[in-house]
């Protein structure tokens, strides 16, 4: 069941990003579409994220996505001057194995919004960030907006951890806004969404 919540944001964040067509339950019929996709490695923290987001819960551990998992969240927004309009925020969490690589392909098409998740505590699931940019450039809308997302940031035992300074370099490289955060602590989950 989606949940519905209030926010207040400028015109400019939601024109031209609604893509699909009209959600059809009675109560948000009117609802405008949003869809937005998360693609990494597995075991990053996409589902993690998604969870904590639309379902306020964390699970610390749970099974691997297969294919993709959809999600879904109302919100009610209003651009400055604007009346509030209902927006149907459809969360498609993709699985990271590679797999399913050619699957995910046909879920950037029409996103709003793309998350390019990795786990700050694992270099590779970094590194690989470049070839699934790479498969958003080639696959996803033009005009879609790129997330770079540093999970996990909880995680201060791993030997190894990405700097964050190194992640907003890539995200600025890609022309994308970078974000830190864990699902374990909830630290930067709504800021994200």
């Amino acid at each position: 069941m989606a949940q519905e919540y209030s926010v207040r944001t400028n015109k400019d964040n939601i024109d031209g990003l609604a893509r699909g067509t009209m959600a059809s339950d009675s109560d948000n019929s009117k609802a405008i579409p949003f869809k937005i996709c998360l693609i990494g490695n597995s075991n990053t923290g996409k589902t993690c994220i998604v969870e904590r987001y639309v379902n306020g819960q964390f699970k610390e551990k749970g099974a691997n996505t297969l294919s993709a998992a959809f999600n879904q969240k109302i919100l009610t927004v209003q651009p400055d001057g604007f009346a509030p309009t209902k927006v149907k925020m459809q969360i498609w969490d993709t699985a990271g194995a590679e797999e399913y690589k050619a699957i995910n392909k046909l879920y950037y098409q029409k996103a709003a919004i793309i998350l390019l998740v990795y786990s700050t505590s694992d270099y590779e699931s970094f590194d690989s960030l470049q070839d699934w940019a790479r498969e958003v450039d080639e696959n996803a809308e033009q005009k879609c907006i790129k997330f770079v997302v540093g999970a996990k940031s909880d995680d201060t035992e791993a030997e190894e951890t990405v700097p964050k300074s190194v992640g907003v370099e890539f995200a600025k490289r890609l022309g994308a806004t970078y974000f830190l955060t864990s699902a374990k602590t909830n630290s930067g989950i709504s800021n994200l969404f």
